[in-house]
This record gives C-alpha cells, structure tokens and sequence, in this order.
C-alpha cells in the first residue's frame, strides 16, 4: 500500500498580507474533492492525500478564485502550493 501525501502552503492578500479563514480546495483529476481552511496566518495542510495529480483552489467571498492545476502528490512527500488573492 502506497504512503499517501500532503499539501502545505500559505495565502496572501495581493494588498494586506495574510488571508486568514479561507477556504482551499483539492481535487483529484477525476476523483474525489477534500478540502481544509487556512488559519489565521493563512497557511493551510491536507494530510493524507492518495498519490495522483490534483487541482488545487483557494476561494474568499470577495476575491477572485486562484486555482492551480497538474500538481502532482508523491507518496510520503510534502507538496507546497501557495496562493496569492486579488
């Protein structure tokens, strides 16, 4: 069985500095949606993710959603995907 892997990062405001409470999605290419919340530093982490290419998005009432697409999840390793809101 495959060791899954993980997301981190962090998401700032294009103006202010750290966007906190904002909602990041992950989705597998042609699989399942999970999703966590950034803390009030706007860093965020998804654990346990299955290995696979996925699509990440971070959304906020009032800005514009950023997503990023072709991210690869290795087994065991940490990816880092960031995000700038506008």
């Amino acid at each position: 069985m495959a060791v899954p892997g993980r997301f981190r990062g962090a998401v700032l405001l294009a103006v202010a500095g750290w966007c906190a409470a904002g909602p990041v999605r992950a989705q597998q290419l042609l699989d399942s949606i999970t999703g966590t919340v950034t803390n009030q530093a706007g860093a965020y982490n998804l654990f346990g993710l299955p290995i696979g290419t996925y699509r990440v998005s971070f959304s906020k009432e009032g800005f514009k959603t950023e997503t990023h697409s072709q991210i690869l999840v290795r087994a065991n390793r940490t990816t880092t995907v960031g995000g700038r809101r506008h």
